[in-house]
């Protein structure tokens, strides 16, 4: 929501100038002041009590009794997550290039990025719908990838501002569907005491660890292959993600949930 009004707001007024580096720091510097006031106002969180915490100091240690923390199930979806977010990781880091050098069309950057913005928060509610509706996890996960490869082909296959629109509106099912579901798979498989230990494993190795490693081959790739071969080479990503859910699709898609 706030980067949709923040992309409206740049259209309607032109306060931000995006040719001079002056200007966009100060908006950067203005937007993480706004931040830092708003996590003032955010009440305390709660004093874990001295029986809440584990007596643990190792992090993959045991929880209460014998379930542990981290068990094969939890490791396999975290690798079906990374290769998925591995994928996502070419358009993260490399759309608004796509829509500037091939589309040679920067100055519709923000307002395809507002589409996908849009789409995103419709299709989150959905995603929570479906979860409600007992909709299994992986299966939304599943989704996400095949939306990422079709996403992919048309920015690698659609050069145009057709494609690139339709691509964007796919954002619904590449973050909007997919983040609850990995929200919700994480929180059913780790033990109840340790499940801001899971959210961390899942936004670091998850997410944050193919962010980075996706970017860097990305622009090698970029400089080799071009725009195109990079993102036909990133459904091969996806791809192997939704491998790896048929291979272990028993324990993935069980119905076992952590206490």
């Amino acid at each position: 929501a706030g980067f949709i009004i923040f992309s409206l707001l740049h259209k309607a007024t032109g306060w931000l100038d995006t040719s001079d580096n002056r200007s966009i720091l100060m908006w950067i510097v203005a937007g993480g002041a706004l931040y830092l006031v708003a996590i003032l106002l955010v009440p305390k969180d709660r004093n874990i009590t001295e029986a809440d915490r584990s007596p643990s100091l190792w992090p993959f240690g045991k929880s209460k009794g014998d379930a542990p923390v981290f068990t094969k199930t939890l490791t396999v979806a975290i690798i079906v997550i990374a290769f998925n977010r591995l994928a996502m990781s070419s358009i993260n880091s490399f759309n608004s290039l796509y829509v500037k050098d091939v589309l040679e069309r920067a100055d519709l950057v923000g307002v395809l990025n507002s589409i996908g913005a849009v789409c995103e928060l419709l299709f989150m509610l959905l995603s929570g719908y479906l979860l409600g509706r007992k909709v299994k996890p992986m299966t939304l996960i599943a989704l996400s990838a095949l939306g990422l490869i079709v996403r992919l082909l048309l920015y690698a296959f659609v050069p145009t501002m057709f494609g690139a629109v339709l691509a964007q509106t796919l954002h619904s099912l590449t973050f909007g569907i997919f983040h609850p579901a990995a929200v919700m798979f994480i929180g059913t498989h780790v033990a109840k005491n340790r499940r801001a230990m899971g959210m961390a494993l899942y936004t670091s190795l998850g997410v944050g660890l193919p962010a980075v490693i996706g970017s860097a081959l990305g622009g090698v790739l970029v400089e080799s292959l071009g725009f195109s071969g990079m993102f036909v080479i990133y459904t091969a990503f996806a791809a192997i993600s939704l491998i790896i859910q048929w291979i272990f699709r028993s324990p993935l898609f069980s119905e076992k949930v952590s206490q």
